[in-house]
């Protein structure tokens, strides 16, 4: 049985990660994606561009550049430290270093590593394909 077919697409996701954009937005009326796009260039000093997935409560860009890769979240809650330190013990370099820059207006920032591959939701129909 081939149950690739129930799960969601590349471009399921693209439209998924566009909607999230959008609400992350309207949630934060304070700010733009200009204004995190931005200090997220400042933060990285470098062009940023949104990443392909994007979290439920964050909006997240990634560097442009060809230096090691870096990622720029702005995130509705803040993120426990703690549990990402274990995490990172745990998984390694699974998990990204994670250096806290503050807030813009009301969302918290961080600037982590960028963790290469792709994302599990964009792999996962060719990896449950027959």
């Amino acid at each position: 049985m081939d149950i690739s077919q129930y799960t969601a697409s590349p471009e399921d996701i693209d439209v998924l990660s566009t909607y999230q954009i959008a609400n992350f937005f309207r949630r934060h009326k304070s700010i733009t994606k200009d204004d995190c796009n931005r200090a997220a260039a400042n933060i990285a000093s470098c062009p940023v561009s949104p990443t392909l997935v994007q979290g439920e409560s964050s909006y997240t860009v990634a560097t442009n550049t060809n230096q090691r890769p870096k990622v720029v979240q702005f995130r509705h809650s803040a993120l426990n430290l703690k549990l990402m330190d274990k995490a990172q013990q745990t998984y390694g370099k699974l998990v990204p270093n994670c250096e806290p820059r503050g807030k813009l207006a009301e969302v918290y920032v961080y600037k982590m590593d960028l963790v290469p591959g792709v994302a599990f939701s964009r792999a996962r129909p060719q990896l449950l394909a027959s």
